[in-house]
């Protein structure tokens, strides 16, 4: 399963409900050991451990992070051992990192609580920042001196396979924690919002600012950076829950800190820049130790010159302060009393109904267990086109047109009111309609509308967006009826690659007895918007016709258009 098109839910097929217990009800913690990276060192919340702050071991652990606070929390009958280090990736747990040795090293069987956040400097986060940032002249709306050291396009084509793999170290850590402290609750915290879901997509998101330069993300780029870090938490979830399906609901849970945080949109995130933002819980770029940019014209060449040991000199960025660090112990804290319940969360569904196209379809996804509400999504896969899930998990919609037979498969998730969350793949296909014709209309009967010999009646403009099958002119919307009128119909397809194409029909008939007729487009057209313009003109002196005019198509929509010259 991808963990690429979650945005705060994914999981795993029979993952656990969390259910709150009262705190009495939980057992003592008596061996708290903490590890991971630097969001559980507490990266720069000076002063550090003595020890985790020399050129050796830059581990960086402070009183003021969320281990540290929990521990308070639980009291003097806790033992604590701090572990996490800064700059930590999944395999300082199992090997030793910045001279400390393997962090697991510190569980046993008797160990009741272990809490972590790790993966990511294993996505690379850091780097792909880094490759992203622009240096702007003045304010973000001034032109860029510098666009980064590193393939920014690369490294965000690069996060969604990277974060996917990753899932399966982050499995293998926990069983290993597991192994190493058997009866331990195990909480995962997932990484706080970074950067905002902000309502202004076209604005870039200022970092730092300093000596008349600021470094900044596009708009677009910061909504990558953000959809990257909603991706990563999906991972992180997805293990946990696949930990609980496959230790018969063991408890291990992750500790989501973004409810506490405010949210994407309107939480603590950082500013970019931005004024009426709450007040950031987490650093932006920190530029204490940067060194000086010089006065002058030289700024582009300065900035190419130590870009790379500006960001390294800057730690702490991206981290959240000590509001941050409090939030997310509330988090942790929180979930302490969390637990299995007799019924986990189930998707019941195990197939779809086949869909007919251009007929409503509707279905509706069943789960059971877990706390309600439920939240339905699609994590991986798109269904059919015109189809759509609600997030009651209803789907509803029209089918569009199809060739043949055609199959989407789609992984569909289920969250239930605690954030966990169950996942199953369905499939679902659709059949061509016995009639999946669109028809539009072009120009509604005429009779005894008169006009000079020669004249033209009417002149209409379509854009056909065509893509296969049949296009033609008919008498009905349905396509079952013929043109019978005693005029002239013409047609100009300005097509997609520059060309024009006419054709001509005389329905009149040497303007006898009404004989009925239908005109055939498609020999006309090309893949892609083809602009019609199509005109009737007198041809026995005045319109006679007891049909309407129709565009009708097996698979092409069509919408209003600008005429072109016609002969």
């Amino acid at each position: 399963m991808t963990v690429a098109a979650l945005a705060a839910t994914v999981g795993t097929v029979a993952s656990a409900t969390l259910v709150a217990v009262p705190a009495a009800a939980a057992p003592a913690i008596r061996n708290y050991v903490a590890l991971g990276d630097s969001y559980s060192s507490g990266e720069g919340l000076a002063p550090y451990e003595r020890g985790t702050n020399t050129t050796s071991n830059s581990c960086h652990r402070s009183d003021q992070a969320y281990p540290d606070l929990v521990a308070d929390r639980l009291g003097r009958g806790t033992t604590f051992v701090f572990r996490a280090c800064s700059g930590g990736r999944i395999a300082a747990l199992t090997t030793s990192f910045k001279t400390e040795p393997a962090q697991t090293t510190w569980l046993s069987g008797t160990t009741d609580l272990v809490t972590i956040s790790i993966g990511g400097n294993d996505a690379e986060w850091a780097d792909t920042i880094r490759a992203c940032a622009q240096v702007h002249n003045g304010g973000v709306d001034k032109p860029t001196l510098w666009d980064g050291f590193a393939d920014c396009d690369a490294k965000i084509a690069a996060g969604p396979a990277l974060i996917e793999n990753i899932t399966n170290h982050l499995y293998a850590s926990y069983k290993l924690i597991r192994s190493k402290a058997p009866t331990a609750k195990i909480r995962v915290m997932t990484y706080p919002p970074i950067f905002p879901d902000r309502a202004d997509t076209t604005k870039a998101c200022a970092l730092a600012r300093r000596a008349g330069l600021t470094i900044a993300l596009s708009a677009t780029r910061e909504r990558q950076m953000m959809n990257l870090q909603k991706q990563l938490n999906s991972a992180i979830v997805l293990a946990t829950n696949r930990m609980r399906t496959d230790f018969e609901l063991g408890d291990v849970f992750p500790a989501d800190p973004t409810e506490d945080w405010g949210g994407y949109r309107y939480g603590h995130t950082i500013d970019c820049g931005d004024s009426g933002r709450p007040k950031p819980w987490i650093n932006a770029l920190r530029t204490e130790n940067w060194p000086k940019a010089p006065m002058g014209k030289d700024l582009r060449a300065w900035w190419t010159a130590n870009a790379k040991e500006v960001f390294v000199q800057s730690p702490g960025s991206f981290h959240p302060t000590v509001a941050g660090q409090k939030a997310m112990a509330q988090t942790m804290y929180r979930t302490l009393s969390f637990t299995a319940p007799a019924t986990p969360l189930r998707i019941l569904t195990t197939r779809l109904p086949q869909a007919t196209a251009g007929t409503f379809y509707t279905a509706s996804l069943q789960a059971k267990g877990g706390t309600l509400p439920y939240r339905w999504s699609v994590s991986r896969g798109d269904l059919p086109a015109g189809l759509t899930l609600a997030a009651d998990g209803s789907i509803t919609g029209t089918p569009h047109s199809v060739d043949g037979p055609a199959t989407s498969t789609v992984t569909v998730v289920v969250a239930d009111g605690r954030n966990v969350v169950e996942s199953r793949q369905l499939s679902l296909s659709v059949r061509p309609g016995a009639n999946p014709v669109t028809g539009v209309l072009v120009k509604a009967a005429m009779d005894g509308q008169p006009v000079p010999e020669g004249g033209q009646f009417f002149e209409a403009s379509f854009v056909a967006q065509y893509r296969s099958g049949t296009v033609r002119i008919t008498g009905s919307a349905d396509g079952t009826e013929q043109v019978t009128v005693d005029d002239v119909l013409s047609v100009t397809v300005n097509r997609p690659d520059g060309t024009t194409r006419d054709l001509t029909r005389d329905f009149s008939g040497g303007c006898g007895p009404l004989a009925g007729s239908t005109l055939d487009l498609t020999p006309l057209l090309l893949p892609g918007d083809n602009t019609l313009t199509i005109v009737l003109r007198d041809q026995c002196g005045s319109a006679v016709g007891n049909t309407d005019i129709y565009l009708n198509a097996e698979n092409t929509t069509f919408r209003p258009g600008v005429p072109v010259a016609t002969t």
